[in-house]
């Protein structure tokens, strides 16, 4: 586009004011005064009368020769693009795990049997006891202890107590704990990123705690009480812990101590012994890894245990909804217990790698068990005492305190390494 200087000072277009000046009036200057307005190719805006037409004029931007176009052609010259790259900002998402951060919610549903199971008329063994033995009068004379044996239960003709789910010599449990264990690890797989671990491995972690696991639990819960008998010395308070969880007639604050220096402290330790060897090793997991091995141990020990309680005090005995809050609300809270564990033990791993004397692992078990064996403690306590409310809200709480962590652990491990991929 061409504009034309008037010597009253107004720069216009003579195509928008063929008569002249739209100020003074005048007839329109020579055409040789006209300006034409162009771009350089570095960006520069560039003007020149119409007489350089054809002609190139010197840039003041980059001192390089810029060709003057006619008039008019301006329009058809390309605007150059600036090459300037915006400076960019990390900033961590509010949702590392994308959808999964909102699916991973859904753990909570698992706490539905146990929320039915604390709000609904309790069982009463003795008053159904009490029928069986009016419906066979033989076994009841037979058996006039006031304690319920086994021997009991299976000298029923149906080999069960009136209102039990299963006999006591079935075998039911053991597919429950299976289809349990595969309900759990696809759950693993489809909501909880898996980070560079391996289905082998989470496999592999959860049978080891679900079996040498449990066996290595029992081995020392028979050397503390045999130790409180014997008066050994550390090894008796674990064995008086044990005692005061058990002990019906302890009130609720040595029960408690007993359930978490005893009961809570020795099975979170069990469940996070393959990650303690991990870290002390090779120390490969990322934060997601380490999350889901201590959700693996958790399952592996939550089933192992609830086979035990299902062979020992259920079958036989108890109605089928035991069975459902020990599967699901039971197993998912040893996992989620686990899991806060695991990443307390990614947020320390440096520390447990360079450990060297024997000593120096006190404050690192303090500090990566003692917020779970707490609630562990806590929880069981509550259903020693029929505190049903009190033990879910505790069992909603060890959900807030694993999800609030895992989102600290992902952000802080996307700011260590914001290039990071999310698996």
């Amino acid at each position: 586009m061409a504009f034309v200087d008037c010597p009253c000072g107004l720069n216009f277009d003579p195509g928008t004011s063929p008569s002249g000046c739209p100020k003074c009036g005048k007839s329109s200057p020579a055409a040789s005064e006209e300006k034409i307005r162009f771009f350089c190719s570095c960006g520069a805006k560039l003007s020149a009368t119409a007489r350089f037409v054809g002609r190139t004029i010197k840039c003041q931007g980059c001192g390089k020769p810029a060709p003057v176009p006619a008039a008019g052609a301006t329009a058809d010259l390309p605007r150059p693009v600036s090459t300037r790259r915006q400076a960019t900002t990390y900033r961590p998402s509010s949702r590392p795990d994308g959808w999964r951060s909102v699916a991973r919610f859904g753990m909570l549903a698992a706490l539905i049997p146990l929320a039915i199971f604390t709000f609904t008329v309790k069982d009463d063994l003795k008053e159904r006891r009490k029928e069986t033995r009016k419906q066979y009068p033989d076994v009841a004379r037979r058996f006039e202890e006031s304690r319920l044996y086994p021997a009991e239960v299976a000298a029923y003709p149906s080999h069960r107590l009136e209102g039990a789910a299963f006999s006591i010599h079935t075998s039911v449990h053991w597919g429950i704990a299976l289809l349990t264990a595969l309900v759990f690890w696809e759950f693993i797989l489809v909501i909880q990123p898996m980070g560079n671990s391996t289905s082998r491995q989470l496999w592999a972690v959860g049978i080891f705690t679900g079996t040498i696991g449990i066996l290595m639990l029992i081995i020392v819960t028979l050397i503390a009480a045999v130790a409180a008998v014997l008066n050994i010395p550390i090894l008796k308070y674990l064995g008086y812990s044990y005692f005061a969880a058990t002990d019906p007639n302890t009130g609720f604050l040595p029960s408690m101590l007993g359930f978490t220096v005893g009961v809570g402290f020795l099975e979170e330790l069990c469940k996070a012994l393959p990650l303690y060897w991990h870290y002390r090793k090779t120390a490969t997991l990322d934060a997601r890894g380490a999350v889901v091995w201590g959700l693996a141990t958790g399952i592996g020990f939550g089933v192992s245990e609830g086979i035990s309680y299902s062979s020992n005090f259920y079958n036989g005995i108890s109605g089928g909804g035991i069975y459902v809050v020990r599967f699901i609300s039971c197993v998912s809270l040893h996992a989620v217990w686990s899991a806060t564990v695991a990443i307390l033990i990614w947020k320390r791993q440096d520390r447990i790698h360079r450990l060297e004397k024997f000593y120096h692992w006190f404050p690192i078990l303090s500090a990566t068990l003692s917020s779970s064996m707490v609630i562990h403690g806590f929880y069981d306590t509550c259903l020693k005492k029929d505190y049903g409310t009190a033990a879910l809200a505790a069992a909603t709480i060890s959900f807030g305190v694993f999800f609030w962590l895992y989102d600290r652990a992902c952000r802080e491990e996307r700011r260590l390494r914001p290039s990071a991929a999310v698996a």
